[in-house]
Formats: C-alpha cells, structure tokens, sequence
C-alpha cells in the first residue's frame, strides 16, 4: 500500500508535514496547478478526523479522493480566448502540456514539463520543440510510440491471445507472445533506432 510508505519516506507526524508533498501530488495528478479552493479541499482531508483514524489512513482517504476527482479523470482542454483573433481559443500551457504527454508518454505530464508550461515556454514553437525533444529521449517514450501505433493499426482489437483456440490450432504456444515482441521491435526499428527521429 501506498500511504505506509508516503508517510514514513516522508517521515510525518501529521498533515502539516505533508503539505509539499500533497501539494506535488496534486500537481501530477491534476495535470497542473487549480486553484488554492480546490488545493485546500483535497488538502483537507489530511487533517479531518472522519477522513481515518491515523495519519495513514487519512493519506490514503487523499489519494482515493484525488484519483476519483474530476481534476483528475478528465482532461480539461477549455483554453482561453486568443487576444489577437477573439473568435479562437487557444491551449493554456497545462493543456499543452498534458496533449504532449499523453502523445509520447500515454501518461501525465511530469514535473519538468509542468515547470516549462508554468514559464510560458509551451506558448512558443521553440518552447514546444525543446520540450518534444527532452521527452522523446525519455524511456517512457518507447511504450508511447507502441501504443500509438498498436491503437493506429487496430492492433488492439486484433490481438493473437484473443483469438479462439481454433484459429491458433497448430501453431506454437508462444506465437502470440512472439508476435508482440515481433511488432515492437519492428516499430523500434523504424521509429526509435534508425538515428533520423520521429
């Protein structure tokens, strides 16, 4: 479980002590900064006897509460009017920042990419290509470009292991396996390993 860990990696005593680390947490699993009324709800609940008797309990009350909030679950793409043509509305930096992640990584943004969208730097094309650059050269980028390609080509709909025995009748037992290793090899190849990029 996760809250034994959290508190004693922290090493709290109570919901104070916490405060930073809550405060990053919801950061990440928000996808960026809310307002100091949303902070403080979540925030909260580290404090509130009927969230858990101990500490523990209390963290993890915060984690469920945060990971079933609608900050969470929903990606918020609304963006703000652009000044120079009011007709338009443009990405805020966090939306830049989560369409980003969610592109190469198929997960939430992290902290350095949340950093660049708090300085503006996402607004900008140079901001953005820096930004691409960094989290392409990243491990996670590997599992990102697999399952863009795998969801591109239907690859998940149409997977060996959910095949009926019959259509398998014959071949070996590690074929589906294989044919996955296969795959991803082929797309390391050609997207990943060939020195020439994306």
């Amino acid at each position: 479980e996760a809250a034994p860990r959290i508190v004693a990696d922290e090493d709290c005593a109570d919901a104070a002590c916490l405060d930073g680390w809550a405060r990053r947490f919801l950061r990440l699993a928000f996808r960026g900064a809310t307002t100091e009324d949303v902070t403080s709800s979540y925030l909260g609940l580290l404090a509130a006897l009927d969230a858990g008797d101990t500490l523990e309990a209390r963290v993890k009350t915060f984690i469920a509460a945060s990971l079933s909030s609608p900050y969470f679950l929903y990606r918020r793409e609304i963006g703000e009017v652009d000044p120079a043509r009011p007709h338009i509305r443009r990405l805020r930096g966090y939306e830049i920042a989560a369409r980003l992640s969610y592109l190469v990584w198929q997960s939430g943004p992290d902290p350095a990419l949340l950093d660049a969208a708090d300085r503006g730097e996402l607004q900008s094309p140079a901001g953005r290509r820096a930004q691409l650059e960094r989290m392409l050269a990243d491990p996670r980028t590997r599992g990102g470009v697999h399952a863009l390609v795998r969801d591109w080509l239907g690859v998940f709909d149409n997977a060996l292991a959910t095949k009926s025995a019959g259509v398998l009748d014959g071949t070996p037992e590690d074929l589906p396996a294989s044919a996955e290793t296969s795959f991803d090899r082929t797309v390391d190849h050609h997207l990943l390993a060939r020195g020439d990029g994306l």
